[in-house]
């Protein structure tokens, strides 16, 4: 099982149990019922995570309620969140001190409208203030008010030094003034997109200079270097993979009001535009999304060289196959951090992966690999938010260069 400090475990467990009340009742009910099984030790604790096809079968419930009650319960700590899974990689590089790669001028504007990606968040965000190191600022969407009034009343002892709100009422500023946060800490972001169209490239002007004004306030507590983080996948529609004409003219609207924020406070600093997702099955796109990774890690941290490469969990068993192919061995040569879902793949056992998308995450570590030979192993980690993969922008040029 996962070794925490205990004010990280406290903290986990109500986490998890405050976020319990936002379950499905068909996703709480399967909580206990696989609880049983674990403690009669058909999911043996210590081994691995009960599989998600078993559950779905044993059940005879959808994936998603399965991979619900899979991630609710390794919050928990009833089931071990391996090597390889998130919460666990970035436990142990900052109880162990290698945490001291990140810059602590680091700042990420995140949108958090999609589902589960502030509770993928939140265990992070718990371990960086237990190491003293800068929370990641984050925008949240107007809908989950309850999850931004927790982790406000969490800082009040040592807030960091900018939280960026996005959302369209009043109802974020007015959660966090009652847990008595300095109201000078935090600017919201308006959005003006409806909720049947909300996806992230479905704004209007007014958002461009909301995000302007973020960094100017963020530049003015004392960061320099600033990224955006925008959910998504390469400028597609989340549900149907349609491409957005206006994705990438939207993008680089948001980078220039960044940018000239950044020079109206006397720094040279530029800040980074990233799209975190995985859009569906194009080649393309999810071979540049990741090739791009350790760039941009290095960026934000201040390195020339990447010092790590970020995967999800669940492809872990084909990164060490890539690594094999190039000669290198992990822990050696190169240390490979899996942040992601708190699934854990073994025995060529994929539960979330179609074939096709094992054959294109081979051949995108191996781009990923082949310049990693040199590494300064005394710098090799960085630690980025979970559960989506991190790219940089599309430029299909460099990109074929790797």
């Amino acid at each position: 099982m996962i070794k925490e400090t205990d004010t990280v475990v406290s903290a986990l467990e109500q986490s998890a149990s405050t976020s319990r009340s936002t379950l499905s009742p068909r996703v709480r009910a399967l909580v206990n019922q696989v609880r049983s099984l674990i403690e009669e030790g058909q999911y043996p604790a210590g081994s691995r995570l009960p599989p998600l096809r078993d559950i779905a079968e044993r059940f005879v419930v959808p994936y998603n309620v399965a991979r619900d009650t899979v991630q609710y319960l390794g919050f928990l700590g009833h089931v071990e969140v391996r090597p390889g899974s998130g919460t666990y990689v970035v436990g142990s590089l900052l109880r162990e001190g290698r945490g001291r790669t990140l810059s602590k001028e680091v700042c990420l504007l995140v949108e958090g409208s999609q589902p589960g990606f502030s509770e993928a968040l939140e265990p992070l965000l718990l371990l960086m203030q237990e190491r003293g190191l800068v929370p990641v600022p984050i925008v949240y969407d107007a809908g989950r008010p309850q999850r931004l009034y927790r982790l406000a009343d969490q800082w009040l002892d040592q807030p960091p030094r900018g939280v960026v709100i996005k959302g369209r009422s009043k109802t974020l500023v007015e959660a966090l003034s009652r847990t008595g946060y300095p109201s000078t800490r935090f600017v919201t972001i308006y959005q003006a997109s409806s909720p049947e169209t909300q996806h992230w490239h479905n704004v209007r002007p007014d958002e461009f200079a909301g995000y302007e004004m973020a960094t100017r306030h963020l530049t003015s507590v004392g960061h320099r270097r600033i990224g955006l983080i925008l959910p998504g996948g390469s400028g597609r529609q989340h549900r149907t993979g349609v491409p957005s004409p206006d994705a990438h003219s939207q993008g680089a609207q948001k980078q220039a009001g960044m940018e000239r924020a950044l020079a109206a406070a006397g720094h040279n600093g530029t800040p980074s535009l990233h799209v975190l997702g995985e859009p569906p099955g194009d080649m393309r796109d999810v071979g540049l999304s990741q090739a791009n990774v350790c760039s941009t890690a290095a960026w934000l941290t201040g390195r020339d060289r990447p010092t790590a490469l970020v995967e999800r969990t669940y492809r872990m068993p084909l990164v060490q196959a890539a690594m094999r192919q190039a000669g290198l061995e992990m822990g050696k040569d190169l240390d490979v951090v899996g942040i992601g879902n708190p699934i854990h793949a073994e025995h060529g056992e994929y539960t979330c992966v179609s074939e096709r998308y094992d054959e294109i995450s081979l051949q995108v570590a191996e781009i990923m690999l082949s310049e990693d030979k040199s590494l300064d192993r005394a710098a090799r980690h960085v630690i980025v938010p979970p559960t989506l993969v991190l790219c940089k922008r599309f430029d299909m040029a460099s990109a074929r260069k790797l």
